[in-house]
């Protein structure tokens, strides 16, 4: 099926990964029989009637989180038979037809991207992380401290990565997912 609306046109698919145990893989309670569903993990025993099961490679010994990571944000390098692609976090179970949120929410942009439930600022998310042992205190500290010397303001959004919505033909995203994922190595 070719999706046509403004922004995502052409084939499609919706991806997650689960690695290291952390998430468990649901099985959507909505299917959309023209989109593709695929599982990038580390486990060689995950198995699934709906989600097809792609093995993750780990040449650079990535920690599962970073693993995972690594395949939700460079999404183009694993996915090139696609127009677009719908990322959901392992821990997400999808209830309603994702393109319908693609059709309400677009705005001329090769990614959409849903508000932090929480928060709207990333040095309280850096607060966040760091009281919760989501990461290293001393990297996340030197990244903030980066990021204020460079005068990025506070308050200034934040997203819920939980869902993203990208197009796979667009150099300029392409280029700022290299640098996402520059900041989380």
């Amino acid at each position: 099926k070719l999706y046509h609306n403004n922004m995502f046109p052409g084939k499609g698919c919706i991806y997650t990964a689960v690695t290291g145990g952390y998430d468990n893989l649901h099985n959507p309670e909505y299917i959309d029989p023209d989109l593709d569903y695929i599982c990038f993990t580390d486990n060689p025993k995950l198995n699934s009637d709906i989600w097809e099961i792609r093995y993750m490679d780990n040449p650079d010994n990535l920690d599962s989180v970073r693993l995972a990571r690594k395949h939700k944000i460079l999404c183009y390098d694993y996915l090139d038979k696609y127009d677009y692609y719908i990322w959901v976090d392992g821990k997400v179970i999808i209830t309603g037809d994702m393109l319908e949120i693609i059709k309400k929410y677009h705005l001329s942009s090769p990614m959409l991207c849903m508000p932090h439930y929480e928060r709207n600022c990333i040095y309280d998310e850096a607060a966040k992380c760091i009281s919760t042992g989501k990461g290293s205190a001393s990297l996340i500290n030197k990244q903030i401290e980066k990021y204020t010397s460079e005068g990025y303001p506070s308050h200034n959004g934040l997203i819920d990565s939980c869902v993203l919505f990208r197009m796979h033909h667009n150099s300029s995203l392409n280029v700022m997912l290299n640098t996402w994922w520059n900041e989380v190595l």
